[in-house]
């Protein structure tokens, strides 16, 4: 319990010093958070590579320059969360819910998004490369001046999600249902999606 209670500590302290301490004294694997609830948690610039993150609730973050690389993030929700440059590299994001959450200038590539439920989010900047799309729910969200690219497509709904002024390249939605999704002109328009210019977002 204590060692939990020390990661929390490092995680809301943005204490880097602990955090590299905590991996040192480890000695049943990998560092874990699993279950736990972090609400209004202001952290900048730690490294949670490897930590065992699921099912936990975050409520009211913001997170800025948090790698969650080949972190376990699955089953865990994330509400009303800011992410500013954050990276997910390679996470475990299976069953992973984004509700009212904004990323800014952040990278998703080669994650497992199996299962993933996004509502209400806002993706500005950044990139979304190297996915599978297998068993989503994504609605209602808007991606923005970032690079899509490598998406496939293999089953679940996309509805309501806007693409607006971004690059995408291979971007294949074979498999997934696509409901009322609009891209904005001079991109690639994935299959299913409508090439219109639609009202701007402020994000």
């Amino acid at each position: 319990m204590s060692s939990n209670k020390n990661l929390r500590t490092a995680i809301r302290n943005s204490d880097a010093a602990l955090l590299s301490r905590l991996r040192e004294e480890a000695e049943d694997g990998p560092l874990s958070l699993e279950g736990e609830s972090l609400s209004e948690i202001q952290s900048t610039d730690v490294d949670l590579f490897g930590i065992d993150l699921s099912n936990t609730e975050w409520e009211n973050c913001i997170l800025d320059r948090v790698r969650f690389g080949d972190a376990n993030l699955e089953g865990a929700y994330f509400t009303g969360t800011t992410f500013l440059a954050c990276t997910f590299v390679e996470t475990h994001l299976e069953g992973t819910g984004f509700d009212g959450c904004v990323f800014r200038n952040c990278e998703i590539v080669g994650a497992n998004v199996t299962s993933t439920e996004l509502s209400n989010n806002q993706f500005k900047g950044g990139r979304l490369a190297n996915v599978q799309l297998d068993d989503v729910e994504w609605r209602s969200s808007v991606f923005s001046d970032c690079r899509i690219e490598n998406i496939e497509g293999l089953s679940g709904t996309l509805s309501s999600v806007t693409l607006r002024n971004v690059e995408v390249e291979n971007f294949d939605t074979g498999g997934v249902t696509v409901e009322h999704c609009t891209v904005t002109p001079g991109a690639q328009v994935p299959k299913g999606f409508d090439a219109r210019e639609g009202r701007r977002t402020k994000v």
